[in-house]
C-alpha cells in the first residue's frame, strides 16, 4: 500500500494525486467475483493497483491480460520471503511485475 511518506513527498502535483489514488488500495483483487463487485462500486473502476496506474494492465499483442497465477505465486513468495530466485522464460511479465511492486513499497 502507498504510505503517506510517498504522498506527502512528492513536488509533482499529478504523481501526488496518483499516489492520494492508489492510497489504500491492494495491488490485486484475486478473487475475480470480489474484483467484479469491487470494479462496480468504484468509480472508473478504481477497484487496485492495477486498474488505477495510467499503464494499465499488462497488454501483449493488442490484448490486455490480468494477472496470471504464477504471478500470484511469485507475490506471495516476496511477502513471506526477502529473497526470491525466479528461473523464468522471456516474455512472462515478472520484470514489469516486481518493478510495479517496487513502485509500491519504495
Amino acid at each position: 500500500m502507498i504510505s503517506d511518506r510517498q504522498v506527502e513527498g512528492t513536488s509533482n502535483p499529478e504523481l501526488s494525486k496518483l499516489l492520494q489514488r492508489l492510497r489504500q488500495k491492494p495491488f490485486c483483487i484475486w478473487d475475480k467475483p470480489a474484483h467484479k463487485t469491487e470494479w462496480n462500486r468504484t468509480p472508473q473502476g478504481t477497484c487496485c493497483f492495477n486498474h488505477i496506474i495510467p499503464a494499465g494492465l499488462p497488454i501483449k499483442n493488442n490484448i490486455g491480460h490480468a494477472l496470471y497465477d504464477y504471478e500470484k505465486e511469485i507475490l506471495d513468495a516476496l511477502v513471506t520471503h526477502k529473497r526470491i530466485w525466479v528461473k523464468k522464460a522471456t516474455g512472462l511479465g515478472i520484470s514489469e511485475l516486481l518493478l510495479s511492486i517496487w513502485f509500491i513499497y519504495v
